[in-house]
C-alpha cells in the first residue's frame, strides 16, 4: 500500500483523558485545514474517555479519506479512533481491542440510582455505536461483532485485524 505523507504524523499516545483528546482534536483539526494532503495518526494507546472519543470520530469521519492510521496498540477509546482512517495499518506485534463495558461512579453517586442508569444507558449507547461503526469499517457483519463483543471484552492480533477487515495492511 503505497501512501504519500509528508508531514509528520500526529501522535495519539497514552491514556485518552479529555486533555489529551482535545490536544489530538486541535492538531487533527489544524492539518485538515492547513493541508491537503493525507494526513497520518499514529496510536498507541489502552484507551480513555469513551464518550469524547465518540464524539471526535464522529467530528473527523467526513475526513476518512485525507486520514490513515497505523496502530501499535489500540484499545477501547483508541480502538474506535483507529478506525477513522480510510486506510488503517498494524504492526506485526500490535494489537486492537474493545472492551465495552465499564461504569465509573464517584463515591457519592453511588447513593443515587439515576446516576446508575444514566451511566448504563452510556454504555449501552457507546456498545452499539461502536458495533454498528466496526460493521460499517470492517468486513464483519453487525451479528458477528454482537456475538463477539458478548464477552465483553475483544482483542485482536494483527492477523485478525487483517482477517476481519479491521485493517487493510499489517507492517
Amino acid at each position: 500500500m503505497n501512501i504519500q505523507v509528508t508531514s509528520p504524523p500526529i501522535k495519539l499516545e497514552g491514556h485518552l483523558t479529555t486533555p489529551v483528546l482535545q490536544k489530538f482534536a486541535t492538531e487533527l483539526r489544524k492539518r485538515l485545514a492547513e493541508d491537503t494532503e493525507t494526513v497520518l495518526i499514529e496510536i498507541n494507546s489502552s484507551g480513555g474517555n469513551a464518550l469524547q472519543s465518540k464524539i471526535l470520530f464522529e467530528e473527523f469521519i467526513p475526513y476518512e479519506n485525507r486520514i490513515v492510521c497505523r496502530i501499535f496498540r489500540a484499545y477501547s477509546a483508541a480502538a474506535l479512533l483507529a478506525l477513522l482512517g480510510h486506510k488503517r495499518l498494524i504492526y506485526h506485534e500490535s494489537s486492537f481491542g474493545i472492551h465495552l463495558g465499564a461504569i465509573t461512579l464517584e463515591s457519592s453517586e453511588l447513593l443515587s440510582i439515576e446516576a446508575l442508569e444514566i451511566a448504563v444507558k452510556r454504555i449501552l449507547l457507546f456498545r452499539k455505536f461502536f458495533i454498528e461503526t466496526l460493521e460499517k469499517r470492517t468486513n464483519l457483519p453487525n451479528s458477528v461483532w454482537t456475538t463477539l463483543s458478548a464477552r465483553n471484552k475483544i482483542v485482536l492480533d494483527a492477523k485478525k485485524c487483517l482477517e476481519y477487515g479491521v485493517v487493510q495492511e499489517i507492517l
